[in-house]
């Protein structure tokens, strides 16, 4: 008889600047979703908004935290209809002459609000390296991957094997210009340091042809530019790929840009039109120059030293609501990256996912996940599926 004994650890953070607060209530035309709950992101955003603005409880009538513009003609209809507006006009235009009507003078200049530069740090520990999705945070917390670890015993075959994967990662944030009047134009209203390190490592004691073992220390910043119909993430990071036997050293920088859209459901969640379905989607273009010091054993860093590798990153994320489904969240990454430079074939890494929560808060899950390609930096090939019970802290 074969027996196994599997341990499936996986641990997750969320943002270590988040603190306490007293207890919100609110009321059930806030769950957009239907699930039974107020979620972190749009729907207790709206249901802030609403508890500390006039004008949201009297005009926003979806309950989603935005004035959409048939409830901005509201307002606007409202105000240009009422006997004020209508006695404020007929004196001011009769103030206008072939001259119009002179300015005021310029305000003097005041100091910057310190409000303006909210500073936010902490520690993550996830299941990939996103320096992006620290301020752009999926609408459900739960649902955010942690770094796997797991331990299998084959007692029949006498083999052990170790598995850890994921990143940890420490970052500095800083929000800007916040209480910025035009919000049409795109502004500069964040920037983040952040330094940290990825790790995939497979130990097989009977098969060392399924092992994997990549490190990467990554350091580096980002821009988030807001306003008009779409922002921007740009970021830039150096890295030291190696192992975890320091053998081989692949050095370089790397540069991604990621658009971000609500109503698009780029890089924030959004709910599907009348179906209790929430997506996510993340296109980020990628480009990195390497330099492999060091190939150690590997025949593929062998082949060149200088690569400029430029691509697509392209991820996709489900999460349902409803009795059954409200626990199952689905996702799936997928790298393709060219050597602009010619010294290496082009190579392509998938990952997909499937995570069934099993208590309300998504500390516990059973997770299964297929991964096949190359890992980026060192391009170690993966042909792997684990499964497993998860833990997320």
């Amino acid at each position: 008889m074969k027996t196994l004994i599997s341990i499936t650890l996986l641990l997750g953070t969320t943002p270590a600047w988040a603190p306490a607060h007293a207890a919100v209530t609110c009321d059930s035309k806030f769950d957009i979703n239907q699930n039974g709950r107020i979620d972190f992101g749009q729907e207790i955003d709206a249901c802030t908004i609403h508890k500390v603005s006039e004008t949201f409880r009297t005009y926003d009538t979806d309950f989603n935290g935005n004035l959409e513009n048939h409830e901005l003609r509201q307002i606007d209809t409202k105000v240009k209809n009422s006997e004020k507006y209508s006695k404020a006009i007929v004196d001011a235009r009769a103030l206008v002459t072939t001259d119009g009507v002179p300015l005021n003078p310029d305000p003097p200049d005041t100091p910057p609000n310190k409000d303006h530069f909210l500073a936010q740090s902490g520690f993550t520990l996830r299941k990939a390296y996103e320096g992006g999705s620290i301020w752009a945070l999926p609408e459900y917390t739960p649902k955010i991957s942690g770094a796997q670890f797991t331990y299998t015993h084959d007692q029949h075959g006498n083999n052990n094997v170790f598995v850890a994967n994921g990143a940890l990662s420490f970052y500095r944030r800083w929000a800007l210009n916040k209480n910025r009047d035009n919000q049409k134009i795109p502004y500069l209203n964040g920037a983040i340091w952040n330094i940290g390190a990825v790790f995939d490592y497979t130990a097989n004691r009977n098969d060392p042809t399924k092992e994997t073992d990549s490190l990467t220390f990554k350091t580096g910043g980002g821009l988030s530019f807001e306003g008009g119909k779409i922002d921007h993430l740009v970021s830039a990071d150096l890295f030291d790929a190696t192992d975890f036997d320091t053998e081989k050293q692949v050095l370089g920088i790397e540069f991604e840009y990621e658009p971000v859209s609500n109503p698009l459901g780029l890089g924030l969640a959004k709910k599907v039109k009348d179906m209790p379905i929430f997506y996510r989607f993340r296109p980020v273009l990628h480009s990195e120059y390497q330099f492999v010091a060091d190939a150690g054993d590997s025949a593929v860093l062998a082949k060149a030293e200088d690569h400029f590798f430029v691509g697509p990153i392209l991820n996709a994320e489900l999460w349902f609501s409803g009795k059954y489904l409200d626990r199952l969240s689905l996702d799936a990454t997928y790298w393709y990256q060219w050597d602009a430079l010619g010294n290496a074939d082009p190579f392509d890494f998938f990952q997909i996912s499937a995570n069934y929560e099993l208590d309300q808060k998504g500390h516990a899950a059973l997770t299964a996940t297929y991964r096949i390609g190359n890992i980026p930096k060192t391009r170690e090939a993966v042909d792997d599926i684990s499964v497993g019970l998860t833990t997320k802290f």
